[in-house]
This record gives C-alpha cells, sequence and structure tokens, in this order.
C-alpha cells in the first residue's frame, strides 16, 4: 500500500505538497527522541510525517489505508523500543525526505520500505528475546 501511495505522491505533488512535507519533517526532528522514548509528542508528528509523505497521492481512499495501518502498527513500534537499537530514526526519516524532494521514486520507496522492515525486525527480536526462557 505505502509503495503504491508514495510512488502516486511522487509523481503528482505540487509545491504545496512539497512544503508541508519539509515541514512536517521539520517539526518531527524538533521533538527529541532517545532510545525507548514513548513521548506522545514524537509520535504525533511522527504520525504527521508519514503521513504528509503520502498525501500528494490522488485516491484518498488509498492514502486513509494507510494511516490506518499506520496508527494499527503504533503498538508495534512501541514494542520495537524494549529491543536494543542502533537505528538513526532520524537520519532515516531525513533521507526518506531528500528521495521524495528530488523525486527519485525507486529510491524513496526502497527507503520507506527499509524504514518499515527495520522496525518490524525490531518488534521480532523484542518478542522473541521477551519469550525466551530465564535460566
Amino acid at each position: 500500500m505505502n509503495e503504491a501511495a508514495l510512488r502516486d505522491a511522487l509523481a503528482h505533488g505540487d509545491k504545496d505538497w512539497e512544503e508541508a512535507l519539509v515541514l512536517a519533517h521539520h517539526r518531527l526532528a524538533r521533538v527529541p527522541r532517545r532510545p525507548g522514548d514513548t513521548s506522545p509528542e514524537w509520535e504525533e508528528r511522527h504520525l504527521q510525517f508519514h503521513s504528509a509523505l503520502l498525501a500528494g497521492c490522488r485516491s484518498g481512499r488509498l492514502r486513509m489505508y494507510c494511516k490506518q495501518l499506520f496508527v494499527m502498527s503504533d503498538r508495534d513500534r512501541r514494542v520495537s523500543r524494549i529491543a536494543p537499537d542502533e537505528r538513526d530514526v532520524a537520519r532515516e526519516h531525513e533521507m526518506i525526505l531528500h528521495a521524495a524532494l528530488k523525486r527519485e521514486t525507486d529510491q524513496a520507496v526502497r527507503l520507506l520500505d527499509d524504514h518499515v522492515r527495520q522496525t518490524e525486525a525490531l518488534v521480532r527480536s523484542a518478542l522473541l528475546s521477551a519469550n525466551e526462557p530465564a535460566y
């Protein structure tokens, strides 16, 4: 879903879309975040950035579906924070932003997919370590 929405957003996003995306990224980047942090402000800014990224997509239904998936995955993102994490999530967002603004579609799609998959891997790691018996 994200791939289709992002490809359409990059193909059809206009100047207003670009400005809203830059602003959403700026607001997200200004909120301090430490590993394990579950700041409600960061979570809201994170949602706004990902929503702004896809806002240029012409299909309102596709945008809505992507947002629902994002919101439903919030629990998973919270679980992922208990796993050791060496990621630089701020840098990941910055790279996605720059690829999107340059309309480097394949690169932006790859970066967004990697961003999501890294979180999935952390969730898997956190759940597996939580289920290991303590001897």
